[in-house]
């Protein structure tokens, strides 16, 4: 449970460094974006913060990739 209150502080901190900055200088667009990766950052580490199997992304680009790359030597032999 520290490590997700951890995790919450460091969130605010960034949040209350970077949001005055990103309002006075940048568009709305920028400070979704900002929220929305920070949302999606704060959402993983408290994920492995509790113990939860998060799959691995290498294992989707796998699966895309090798019909694709099957495909590709067929063609070219």
């Amino acid at each position: 449970m520290a490590q997700l209150s951890l995790i919450a502080a460091a969130a605010i901190v960034i949040v209350l460094m970077e949001v005055p900055y990103l309002r006075k200088n940048s568009s709305q667009k920028d400070l979704w974006v900002f929220y929305l990766m920070l949302g999606i950052g704060v959402a993983i580490n408290g994920a492995q913060g509790l113990q939860i199997q998060l799959p691995n992304p290498a294992e989707w680009m796998e699966a895309v990739f090798n019909p694709l790359s099957s495909l590709v030597f067929r063609l070219l032999q």
